[in-house]
């Protein structure tokens, strides 16, 4: 899954089941403790829904080469599992998020190095303007 639309789609669709648990419960129709059991899992089936949507977004982007999209990606799907109640249980998840943040920072960073041949004309023109120094503006009161 990669898209938000069908992820809140199928958010929705877990929410309404976590209320017919909770209403069952209420009804006596389902055991509390049973209840509590279900409601665990269908919260543990939202939050995987999330970190498959973050995972493969950033997958995604990382193939079409777009780094920046895959950070964003990565560093939502890493403060979704750092604001969640049981964080033991996902630690794991979260240890493997920011190792692929950290690696996807540092691509960018290696991108966005400047090279000693890039913008060399522009690099030239800035020279050329500073030894002149023409185009400083004059002192109001001299």
């Amino acid at each position: 899954m990669t898209d938000d639309a069908k992820a809140t789609l199928v958010r929705a669709q877990l929410e309404a089941l976590h209320g017919q648990v909770g209403k069952l419960a209420q009804s006596g129709m389902l055991p509390v403790d049973e209840a509590k059991g279900w409601a665990k899992e269908i919260r543990h089936m939202l939050v995987q829904l999330y970190i498959d949507l973050y995972g493969n977004q950033a997958k995604q982007a990382l193939q079409q080469q777009q780094t920046g999209h895959a950070r964003l990606a990565l560093e939502r799907g890493v403060q979704f599992l750092q604001k969640q109640a049981d964080t033991a249980r996902y630690q794991a998840t979260l240890a493997q998020f920011q190792k692929q943040l950290e690696r996807v920072n540092a691509m960018l960073v290696s991108a966005q190095a400047p090279t000693d041949d890039a913008n060399s004309e522009l690099n030239e023109g800035l020279k050329s303007m500073e030894e002149d120094g023409d185009w400083k503006k004059k002192a109001l009161y001299d």
